[in-house]
């Protein structure tokens, strides 16, 4: 009954979340002009339809940004709950992948971890956003006397040794589905469910669902266009000087250039006989 009653309220969490998203979205087709990159791209507002449509859903901005995020997640059977923060990247609009830390707390063999998790997600390049994702979770869950299992838990050769003491560690791997929603150009939210397939057997599988908040950095720019197939188009010039800017990149006839040609004129001195007799006459006298 309590389990019923928790994933209730986790429930009634997101619908409520997904009901502010909403509110906050009514902010106008250019929402995210903060964003110096957006700004470039869209830089007035427009009347034409399909460029407002267009305007309001485009979040390619992010591409080459990073941020922090922290999140909540919790299951029905076996009851759960886990904390996470960390870090994220989007090397492309698309793609995101995360490092964090996290704490876990379920029904099972290892009841409570804390360790490192993993992952990355697909996703539209849009403000409303749905993804598919996986995880992967490596957490410690503590040790415990194990002086009379019969195992050598230390490999030194001796077996239930005084003192001896087994380590206990948590792996999970979890596909993930779910969506964002940008509040603002650096402001993101997130709805998810996860399914978390654990180390301690099939029996301690469970299925999460999750809320997160994420901030991208202050002072971000995306990087440059660096070929016509990157990020399917995006280009950070204003739309309305992409017409001029496609037009001068239209290859030149260029014409060759015909020059006159250069007559050179040889003058050639004129002798007449008296010349060159004389000059015939010193020659012979020379002899």
């Amino acid at each position: 009954m309590a389990n019923r009653s928790v994933m209730r309220s986790w429930r009634r969490c997101l619908i409520a979340l997904a009901l502010l998203a909403m509110a906050a979205g009514c902010s106008g087709s250019r929402w995210a002009k903060e964003d110096r990159d957006y700004a470039q791209k869209y830089p007035r507002h427009t009347d034409d339809v399909a460029k407002v449509a267009k305007q309001a859903i485009d979040a390619r901005h992010v591409i080459g940004k990073r941020g922090a995020y922290v999140g909540f997640a919790g299951s029905d059977e076996p009851a759960g709950a886990g904390a996470e923060a960390g870090l994220f990247v989007y090397p492309r609009s698309w793609l995101e992948a995360r490092i964090g830390g996290a704490v876990l707390a379920h029904q099972g063999e290892h009841e409570l971890s804390g360790g490192g998790i993993v992952g990355a997600r697909v996703q539209t390049p849009t403000r409303l956003a749905p993804f598919a994702g996986v995880n992967g979770y490596v957490g410690y869950a503590g040790s415990r006397s194990a002086d009379k299992d019969g195992v050598d838990n230390n490999s030194d050769g001796v077996v239930d040794e005084f003192g001896e003491d087994e380590v206990n560690f948590v792996e999970a791997i979890a596909p993930e589905l779910g969506v964002h929603y940008w509040l603002t150009s650096r402001v993101r939210l997130t709805g998810s469910a996860d399914y978390r397939l654990t180390s301690d057997g099939r029996g301690n599988d469970s299925l999460f669902y999750g809320v997160s908040l994420a901030v991208l950095a202050k002072g971000q720019k995306s990087p440059p266009k660096s070929g016509p197939a990157d990020e399917g188009g995006w280009a950070f010039v204003p739309e309305e000087s992409q017409t001029a800017a496609d037009s001068s990149a239209l290859p030149v006839t260029l014409q060759p250039t015909v020059l006159p040609p250069t007559h050179h004129q040889t003058t050639i001195p004129e002798l007449s006989l008296e010349d060159v007799a004389s000059e015939s006459a010193a020659i012979l006298n020379q002899l």
